[in-house]
């Protein structure tokens, strides 16, 4: 079924619902209910639908109180109210209050009705056309974002796209409403340190001394990735996480003002925790026995996160993995995941161990393949089927 020009009416009495039918069904796709609970059962099967009409009065639910409930199950279904005349200032006050988009004066003629139909249809239309066009182009966004820290920056990347599913499973043990805006804050959270000096951050990543400047541009790269990411829309969670992904959960560290523990977003002590067990796994602490040692780092980390972590995130011991096949540049794919450093002949690290293989990343190979730069073969976890 087509939602885009589909309407559904609701209304106890049989005959106006098949005076609907009679005279609407050549114009709209028409599906009826006969009360309120029958209505939200017919949306929750068939849902969503574009634009939905309900009569004022009925036995059990009234109009006002199903269109609420539409308006919470299905908020961008436009929803119209039909009333009698002594309903008009309940109906005004309920279009005042963003409830209903129209009101119908009962009896109705079926062309006032038609139009007033096609009107809210045309409203469907604008909003669902808006909001997937922001979707369509906050993904680009992010998926532009990730593909240019891939590139310049593919140790801190591979890292952190090893702990996403880590990350996701901690989410849903929290019970956090948008996982994405974590998911996607720990992705972009490195992103600060494309806008310092090369030369900064190839100290920093092999612990030459710094400088009280270079120290601080380091301590600021949270802040520098969040002004890069707060002006985009629906990224301003995602650049809070950011800010505060340093931040301990007693107050101390970046950025240094008031904000201390559930004050903190929780996506950011989610990943200020994942950060620091990574840190630890990679130096060879097996992570029952780090996730112990971060907990008796007082003040450091949320309670509550580190106990959802103890029981819900596995031992990487225990875990299952692709069977791992070398191949060629030429037999790469998108979907295959590294399982060594993909190095140039020099021995830059081109992209890091853990790194999921996208259709842009194999364009940057192949233009280092054609200079001869790459060593082959390339090891991978084979991709199903």
């Amino acid at each position: 079924m087509s939602t885009i020009r589909t309407v559904l009416f609701v209304d106890d009495d049989p005959s106006v619902l098949a005076g609907f039918q009679r005279t609407l069904r050549k114009s709209f796709t028409l599906r009826t209910a006969a009360n309120g609970p029958e209505a939200l059962a017919v949306l929750q099967a068939d849902g969503p639908f574009a634009v939905i009409v309900a009569d004022m009065h009925m036995p059990g639910m009234d109009g006002l109180a199903l269109l609420q409930a539409v308006k919470a199950a299905s908020p961008d279904t436009v929803r119209i109210v039909l009333t009698g005349a002594h309903d008009q200032a309940t109906a005004i006050s309920a279009i005042n209050g963003g409830q209903i988009f129209r009101f119908l004066n009962k009896p109705c003629q079926s062309e006032v009705v038609a139009q007033v139909v096609t009107d809210a249809l045309e409203q469907y239309r604008l909003i669902t056309a808006e909001r997937d066009l922001l979707e369509q182009t906050l993904h680009g966004a992010i998926r532009l974002l990730t593909d240019i820290l891939a590139f310049v920056d593919p140790d801190s990347f591979g890292r952190l796209e090893r702990l996403r599913g880590d990350i996701r499973r901690l989410c849903t043990a929290l019970k956090i409403e948008r996982p994405w805006e974590v998911e996607v804050a720990a992705m972009l959270s490195p992103i600060g340190r494309t806008a310092l000096p090369t030369a900064v951050l190839q100290k920093a990543d092999t612990g030459s001394p710094l400088d009280a400047v270079e120290r601080d541009l380091l301590m600021r790269i949270p802040e520098t990735g969040s002004m890069l990411l707060a002006n985009i829309p629906r990224l301003e969670v995602v650049s809070l996480i950011v800010l505060y992904q340093d931040k301990r959960f007693d107050g101390g560290g970046f950025p240094q003002d008031s904000v201390a523990g559930e004050r903190i977003p929780l996506g950011a002590r989610v990943l200020a925790l994942m950060r620091a067990l990574d840190r630890l796994e990679r130096a060879g602490t097996p992570r029952g026995r780090a996730l112990g040692e971060l907990a008796h780092d007082q003040g450091a980390f949320d309670p509550a996160v580190l106990t959802a972590a103890a029981q819900c995130l596995p031992g990487r011991d225990g875990s299952v993995e692709r069977p791992l096949v070398e191949v060629t540049v030429a037999g790469l794919r998108p979907g295959h995941v590294l399982r060594r450093d993909l190095r140039t002949s020099d021995g830059l690290v081109l992209l890091s161990m853990g790194q999921a293989i996208t259709q842009p990343l194999l364009g940057r190979i192949a233009n280092y393949l054609r200079l001869g730069a790459i060593s082959e073969p390339l090891l991978v976890e084979q991709i199903p089927g």
